[in-house]
C-alpha cells in the first residue's frame, strides 16, 4: 500500500528516516512503527532510483526506499492476535512522515483523535469556505487582495458570478498574486457553461514571439489575446526580426497573432 496524502497533526515533526518505535500520527489516528525493512533495488521504481543516486552517497541509505509495517498504538505486544490489526506501506525516498517524540501527543478530549481531529478539520474547512465566498460578495472589491478596483487599474470583470448565484460581477485586478487568482477564477467560471464561455486570461497554446508587434500562438485563431497566460514563450528566429535588436520572448500587450492576419 502506498502513503497517501499527508494530514499535519499537533506537536508532531517531520522525519525521512522512520525507526521502529517511533510514534507514526496518520489519518487521525496514532500508530507505531514495528518493522522498517529495506526495499530491494531491484524492486525500485525509474523515479525511487534516479532521487537516491541523485543524492550525496552519506545521504543515501537514509532515503531508500522501504518498506514499514506499523500497528495502532492501543494494540500491544501482549495480544496474541497484534499482527492481524499491523498496516503495511511503501516508503518512498522522498517521503517524509509526520512522528511524536513520545505518548505525550495532545489528542480531542470529545474524540479522543489526534489534534486537530476531523471535527475540528472540518469546522476549518466550514470557515475558510465562507471566508472565500464572502469575498464574492461586494462588487468592485478584487477577491484576491480585498481591495478596491479603480479605473486607473489593470482589471477584468465577469458579470456572472461563478461563487454566488445571482451575486454581483466579480472584478480582479490583474497584477501579481491577484492576475493569478483571476486565472483560477476564470478557470472555474468557464466550467460552469463551457459552451458558452471561453477563458480571456489564459490559453494552452505555445507563443512564439515576434520583433515586428505580431506573434504566433499553437491554438491559432482560438488564442484570446497576447495578455493571456500561455503555458511557454520563446522568440523566433526569423533573420528580420533579429536584425531589429534586441526583443523578449513575451509580446506586448498590443501584439497581433499572426493567425488573426491571416484569415
Amino acid at each position: 500500500m502506498s502513503l497517501p496524502y499527508r494530514w499535519r497533526p499537533s506537536g508532531a515533526r517531520d522525519t525521512h528516516d522512520p525507526q521502529p518505535g517511533m510514534l507514526w500520527a496518520f489519518e487521525h489516528e496514532v500508530y507505531r512503527i514495528i518493522e522498517v525493512n529495506p526495499t530491494p533495488e531491484t524492486d525500485w521504481t525509474d523515479a525511487e532510483r534516479a532521487f537516491v543516486h541523485g543524492l550525496k552517497p552519506e545521504f543515501q541509505r537514509r532515503h531508500a526506499p522501504r518498506h514499514i509495517v506499523v500497528r495502532p498504538i492501543s494494540i500491544t505486544s501482549q495480544d496474541v492476535r497484534a499482527r492481524d490489526h499491523d498496516r503495511h506501506f511503501r516508503f518512498g525516498g522522498h517521503m517524509s512522515l509526520y512522528v511524536y517524540s513520545d505518548e505525550h501527543y495532545p489528542v480531542c478530549a470529545e474524540c479522543h483523535e489526534p489534534l486537530p481531529c476531523r471535527t475540528q478539520m472540518a469546522e476549518r474547512v466550514a470557515e475558510a469556505a465562507i471566508e472565500r465566498m464572502s469575498r464574492y460578495e461586494t462588487a468592485g472589491v478584487c477577491p484576491s487582495c480585498g481591495e478596491a478596483v479603480t479605473t486607473r487599474q489593470r482589471s477584468q470583470t465577469w458579470p456572472d458570478n461563478a461563487m454566488i448565484p445571482q451575486g454581483p460581477p466579480v472584478t480582479f485586478h490583474l497584477r501579481g498574486r491577484c492576475h493569478w487568482s483571476a486565472v483560477e477564477y476564470e478557470k472555474r467560471w468557464v466550467q460552469v457553461d463551457p459552451e458558452r464561455r471561453r477563458t480571456i486570461l489564459s490559453c494552452k497554446g505555445h507563443v512564439i514571439n515576434h520583433n515586428d508587434g505580431t506573434y504566433q500562438c499553437s491554438e491559432l485563431t482560438g488564442c484570446p489575446g497576447p495578455q493571456a497566460r500561455h503555458p511557454s514563450y520563446t522568440v523566433c528566429r526569423c533573420p528580420d526580426c533579429h536584425a531589429r535588436g534586441r526583443f523578449g520572448c513575451t509580446p506586448s500587450p498590443n501584439a497581433r497573432n499572426q493567425a488573426l492576419d491571416a484569415s
